[in-house]
Parts: structure tokens; sequence; C-alpha cells
């Protein structure tokens, strides 16, 4: 199991979501610190610029980036739309 960090600018991100979309992230989170769980939340590495990360969908328009800060740690860094990647 990871444990989960939080970038301010994820944090301020989170808290503009609708209350569905917010809800949803809180569930996705919780998925996201069992490895075993990645399949079900589609997570994949980005390529390019962002290639020491990953991502995965909220929902069909949003998505959240992270990182592997250690090997028990994952930091959150951003959540949104397709933007976030510029």
């Amino acid at each position: 199991m990871y444990q989960i960090s939080f970038r301010t600018v994820f944090l301020k991100q989170a808290k503009r979501l609708n209350k569905s979309r917010y809800n949803l992230l809180k569930s996705k989170i919780e998925l996201l610190k069992n490895p075993n769980s990645y399949y079900l939340l589609k997570v994949h590495k980005l390529h390019g610029e962002f290639s020491d990360r990953y991502s995965f969908s909220l929902d069909y328009s949003f998505r959240v980036t992270f990182k592997f800060n250690s090997k028990t740690e994952i930091i959150l860094i951003a959540v949104g739309n397709h933007d976030i990647y510029k």
C-alpha cells in the first residue's frame, strides 16, 4: 500500500471540482493506494516532457497525474481536463 501526498496545486484544483467528481476522486485515490487496482484505474505512464509522471482517468473528461516519490509514496500533481498536460 502506498501513502498519498498532494501538491498544493492539486488540492486547489480538487476543491474546484463539482461534488460528484470530488466524491469520485476520493474513491479513486483509495484505489490508487493499492497497486493491484491499477488495472481498474487504467494507470499509464506519460511520454515526452511528462515522462516521469503517470495518469489515470477520473471520468471521460478529467485526468489525474501523479508520480512515484519512493517505493511507498505517491504524489498527486494535478487534476483536470487535458489542459493539465500543458
